[in-house]
């Protein structure tokens, strides 16, 4: 009896350790967002995700707060509205060129801070993504 005990200790000592450190890096604040990002994969749960394939465009977040969306199309840098960071939400506020309002999103970093998981918790859909897929889930890849 002791030494299943002891073996199912030791099994849950492992199965602890070896989970707690595959956890996500979370957002310590603005500045670690700050960068060019360009989308690689959306979906609706973790476990179907849908490579995106990059035609140029990119989000960029600046020190100031701003956010911009680049489109290869026009080849123009568009002000898309403000972010804000509270506690590991990121939340936009949009420009009311594009729409009135914000969106919050869950978001987590991975790969040395160089990938951002935006998993989508409130507010309107108005972003860069196909509006026809509307995604729960978004991840972005740093490319500055």
């Amino acid at each position: 009896m002791k030494t299943k005990l002891l073996k199912l200790i030791f099994l849950l000592a492992i199965f602890t350790v070896t989970f707690s450190s595959c956890k996500n890096e979370y957002l310590p604040d603005e500045k670690a967002i700050v960068g060019k990002w360009k989308l690689i994969s959306q979906g609706y749960i973790e476990n179907n995700m849908i490579s995106v394939k990059s035609d140029g465009a990119y989000v960029e977040f600046f020190p100031d707060g701003t956010r911009s969306y680049y489109n290869p199309a026009t080849k123009k840098l568009q002000i898309t509205g403000n972010f804000q960071i509270q506690s590991e939400l990121l939340i936009y506020n949009y420009d009311k060129s594009i729409e009135q309002g914000r969106s919050e999103f869950n978001c987590a970093f991975s790969h040395n801070y160089n990938q951002l998981k935006l998993t989508y918790v409130n507010g309107i859909r108005a972003d860069i993504l196909d509006v026809n897929i509307n995604p729960n889930i978004i991840i972005y890849q740093r490319i500055k």
